[in-house]
Protein backbone atom coordinates (compact mmCIF):
# COMPACT_ATOMS: atom_id res chain seq x y z
CA UNK A 1 0.00 0.00 0.00
CA UNK A 2 2.68 2.36 0.23
CA UNK A 3 3.16 2.73 -3.47
CA UNK A 4 -0.30 4.75 -2.99
CA UNK A 5 0.23 8.43 -3.50
CA UNK A 6 -0.68 10.43 -0.09
CA UNK A 7 -1.50 7.37 1.56
CA UNK A 8 -1.57 7.63 5.42
CA UNK A 9 -0.16 4.45 7.56
CA UNK A 10 -0.32 6.29 10.73
CA UNK A 11 -2.96 7.94 12.71
CA UNK A 12 -0.61 8.39 15.44
CA UNK A 13 -1.72 10.97 18.62
CA UNK A 14 -4.88 10.57 20.70
CA UNK A 15 -8.28 9.42 19.52
CA UNK A 16 -10.63 10.86 22.44
CA UNK A 17 -13.67 12.48 23.15
CA UNK A 18 -13.27 15.41 21.48
CA UNK A 19 -9.87 15.08 19.11
CA UNK A 20 -10.17 14.96 15.46
CA UNK A 21 -8.13 12.21 13.53
CA UNK A 22 -7.96 12.29 9.80
CA UNK A 23 -6.43 9.19 7.62
CA UNK A 24 -6.50 6.27 5.18
CA UNK A 25 -8.52 2.99 5.99
CA UNK A 26 -8.43 0.76 2.70
CA UNK A 27 -10.74 -1.85 2.45
CA UNK A 28 -9.46 -4.32 0.19
CA UNK A 29 -12.59 -6.42 -2.00
CA UNK A 30 -12.20 -9.40 -3.46
CA UNK A 31 -15.30 -9.19 -5.90
CA UNK A 32 -17.60 -6.52 -6.67
CA UNK A 33 -20.31 -6.39 -9.36
CA UNK A 34 -20.99 -2.94 -8.20
CA UNK A 35 -20.27 -0.02 -6.37
CA UNK A 36 -23.81 0.45 -4.95
CA UNK A 37 -24.01 -3.05 -3.53
CA UNK A 38 -22.27 -1.59 -0.41
CA UNK A 39 -24.80 -0.31 1.67
CA UNK A 40 -22.49 0.58 4.62
CA UNK A 41 -19.01 -0.04 6.05
CA UNK A 42 -18.18 -1.42 9.72
CA UNK A 43 -14.78 -0.59 11.42
CA UNK A 44 -13.45 -2.14 14.47
CA UNK A 45 -10.22 -1.25 16.06
CA UNK A 46 -8.29 -1.09 19.51
CA UNK A 47 -6.32 1.89 20.45
CA UNK A 48 -4.39 2.10 24.12
CA UNK A 49 -1.83 4.53 25.41
CA UNK A 50 1.05 4.10 27.67
CA UNK A 51 0.11 4.87 31.41
CA UNK A 52 2.26 4.48 34.63
CA UNK A 53 -1.21 4.10 36.50
CA UNK A 54 -1.94 0.44 37.52
CA UNK A 55 -5.61 1.79 38.99
CA UNK A 56 -6.35 3.57 34.96
CA UNK A 57 -8.80 1.26 33.38
CA UNK A 58 -9.30 3.02 30.53
CA UNK A 59 -5.96 2.50 28.92
CA UNK A 60 -7.37 0.23 26.32
CA UNK A 61 -10.61 0.56 24.15
CA UNK A 62 -11.95 -0.89 21.34
CA UNK A 63 -14.08 0.81 18.80
CA UNK A 64 -16.96 -0.66 17.14
CA UNK A 65 -18.58 1.96 14.25
CA UNK A 66 -20.72 1.32 11.33
CA UNK A 67 -20.67 4.21 8.39
CA UNK A 68 -24.19 4.11 6.60
CA UNK A 69 -23.91 4.81 3.02
CA UNK A 70 -26.31 6.62 0.74
CA UNK A 71 -26.31 5.76 -2.72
Amino acid sequence: MPSIKGLTLNWGGEIANGADKSGDVVFPIEKLSNISDIKSLRYKFNASYDTDDYDDENYNHDYDMTINLNN
